[in-house]
């Protein structure tokens, strides 16, 4: 699943007007399989290679790749009870020093299937297994000054234990 995707962000510095323009081809896969009814699994991976280029500070041009690479599957392994696992590595290189990252995401949960028709489930899992999720988002441009990379991070669960009743509808 190749694409391209392109971003067109203006700039004020000392109140001259920049324009960036990235250029960030990809490619990707998606395999998935119900080899059984109680065995299902998915393996992903999607990377890229943005282009970033600045109309007045060219020294703040930048090129950096970053990738996805997943892993799940779900097993219905004894007298309704489920195993999810789910491990994703997500990596960004080229960035400027502290930016790059390699974070393991790992969820993992056991279920059981109740009622009739298996129609509820108490599930209790771990997210973040290894907890990795530090989430820094680097913006896709470094534009501002060229001794000011411009960053920025999301609010995110770190590490949990959850335990959850769940019901099907119809």
């Amino acid at each position: 699943m190749p694409g391209v995707t392109y971003t067109r962000s203006p700039g004020i510095l000392n109140r001259v007007t920049s324009i960036t323009n990235s250029v960030g081809p990809s490619a990707g896969f998606v395999i998935g399989s119900n080899i059984s009814k109680d065995f299902d699994f998915t393996i992903s991976y999607l990377g890229s290679y943005t282009f970033a280029r600045n109309s007045v500070q060219t020294n703040s041009n930048s090129n950096y790749y970053s990738h996805t690479a997943s892993l799940k599957w779900v097993w219905e392994f004894w007298n309704g009870f489920v195993l999810n696992n789910q491990v994703s590595n997500a990596v960004t290189s080229g960035l400027a020093e502290g930016f790059n990252e390699n974070i393991i995401l790992w969820n993992l949960s056991v279920a059981k299937k109740f009622l009739t028709d298996e129609k509820a489930e108490i599930k209790f899992g771990v997210s973040d297994l290894l907890a990795q999720n530090t989430s820094v988002s680097p913006l896709r441009h470094k534009h501002l000054h060229r001794r000011y990379l411009q960053s920025g991070a999301a609010a995110v669960f770190h590490s949990h234990v959850y335990l959850y009743p769940a019901v099907k509808g119809k």
